[in-house]
Order: structure tokens, then sequence, then C-alpha cells
């Protein structure tokens, strides 16, 4: 069987969990490859677990496509948005993307979707990347720290050991100190955890929610806080153009916009004089060429 290499824009979109990778493969051995696997330059773009699958059922005849958009990154984006994502992973997708374009030198990360909301960009800003993963700024900066950052940053946060914001502060601590800081901080989570569960124990006749499922809703909740921050960035930014449009509304810009009419007049009146000007020598001159 063919061995066939994943294209890095793939990787930039994470893997399956087992159990989720286990139902793909039951999938395909019942259904078959309902859904091509995408190729771009000799890898494959889209469909990775896809063809994965298809190698532990033997499967040498998968349905193959070749991409042959312009996009191949805003391909991957809207791909990705059919899946259930964290906050990091949308985060860090969007970074990753805009640091691909970036590194191949291409003029433009268009990503589907984005193109009519935006027209055409040469450069997604932070609050634009924002806007595409569905989290605030302050979440995108941290991402983007985490991923210049030591590679255990990153793993901390993706086990859960540390949050987004906890580990882009380590982050932006000069790369000699992350690793110490990253430990020191771990070491502190660990201990509140112990204290936590120790409280716990103290008191057996109140009954509480496991220490898992606890954990599991404090993380929910800060992928919350910041899909929060996201949206009241937006609102601050819509409650000032409503404010504009008040303004205007209301008539306190109209001594500045009746300013402006009559410059306009004044330069169309000019405009026209010269124009007339223009046209007389132009006669002028046809006059004088037809005596001579």
């Amino acid at each position: 069987m063919k061995k066939y290499e994943r294209h890095e824009l793939s990787a930039l979109d994470g893997d399956m969990s087992a159990d989720d990778f286990k139902m793909l493969i039951d999938s395909i051995d019942i259904n078959g490859v309902l859904e091509p696997v995408m190729f771009w330059e000799g890898k494959i773009l889209d469909g990775w677990h896809r063809y994965l699958a298809c190698q532990e059922l033997k499967i040498v005849n998968f349905r193959k496509m070749e991409y042959e958009g312009n996009d191949p990154s805003g391909y991957v984006f809207a791909k990705s948005l059919r899946k259930s994502k964290t906050t990091l992973e949308r985060a860090g997708l969007i970074v990753g993307l805009q640091n691909w374009e970036t590194k191949r030198g291409r003029p433009s990360l268009s990503l589907k979707g984005l193109q009519n909301k935006m027209g055409n960009i040469t450069h997604l800003t932070t609050q634009e990347q924002a806007a595409a993963a569905g989290v605030s700024a302050s979440t995108i900066k941290d991402v983007r720290g985490i991923k210049e950052g030591i590679p255990e940053i990153e793993e901390a946060v993706k086990a859960k050991k540390l949050n987004i914001k906890e580990g882009g502060e380590i982050a932006r601590l000069p790369v000699e100190e992350q690793k110490e800081a990253l430990e020191k901080k771990l070491q502190e989570k660990g201990e509140k955890k112990n204290e936590a569960r120790g409280k716990k124990k103290d008191k057996p006749e109140k009954k509480s929610v496991p220490v898992e499922a606890y954990e599991e809703l404090s993380n929910r909740y800060e992928e919350l806080a910041e899909s929060y921050d996201s949206l009241a960035s937006e609102l601050e930014m819509a409650q000032k153009e409503l404010a504009a449009v008040e303004a205007i509304r209301k008539g306190e810009h109209m001594p500045m916009i009746m300013t402006l009419h009559q410059q306009i007049r004044s330069m169309t009146e000019a405009r026209n004089q010269w124009q007339n000007t223009c046209n007389e020598l132009t006669q002028q001159l046809k006059h004088v060429t037809k005596k001579k």
C-alpha cells in the first residue's frame, strides 16, 4: 500500500481522539469512504484520519481528489468549522494558519467566510483572528505566545494543567526562565488541588461533585469566559458605531457637514471655471491653427 505524508496545514488541525478514530474506522468499514481524501502538493491536505483508517482496514483504493483552489489555508479552516474544538484548538489553528501564510510569503489569508465580512485582506489583525476563531483578542495573543514558547507550555495547556492565560503569561518570560516558571506554576496548582481535596475529605458529611467533574466544569467556564470577552469587545465596537450614527441623526455633526458641503460647492465652481477657460483656450488654438 502506497504511503502518503500529511501536509503541515492538515497537521495544524490536530488529531482525533482514540475513541473518535475507532468510530471512524467502524464507519468506513460499514459504509466505505464517503468523503474523498484531499491532496495538495503531493500530500494529504484533508482526510488524514480517513487515510489512516483505510490503512487499518487495508483499503487500497479509497477515494482521492486533488485540491485545485488557490486558498489551501482557507480550505483547512473551513473544514475545521464542522468539528467541535476547544478554545485552544480554535485559536491555535487560526494562529498557525496565519504563521504558515507568512512563512510561505503568500499575499493573504482569505479564510472562507471572512472575505465577505472583511473584504480583501493582506494580513489578519489580532482582532480579526479573534473574530474568526470565536475567542477574545487576549486569547489570540496568549496562544501566539504559547506557540512561540517552549513546547512544555503548550503540552501543559493541552493537558489542562494550565489555562490559556497562565500559559501565555509564562510564555512571555525570557526563554531561559520559562521552564523554571512552568514547573513552579504546576507545583503551586498541584498543591492547591491537594489542599482542595483535603478540605473535601475533612467534610465527608457534605456531598460534592468529583474532582474530575469540577475540573471539567472549571475548564468549560474558562472557555465561556474567553468567549464572553470576545463578544463584549464586539458589543463595545457596535455601541461606538451606533453612537456615531445617533450623533449624526441628532444633528450634532451638522455644522461640520454643512462646512464640508460649502467647501465641495466652492471646489466644484472652481473646477467648472477652469474647464470653461480650458475650452475657450482650445477654441482659440484651433482658430489660430486654421489661419496658418
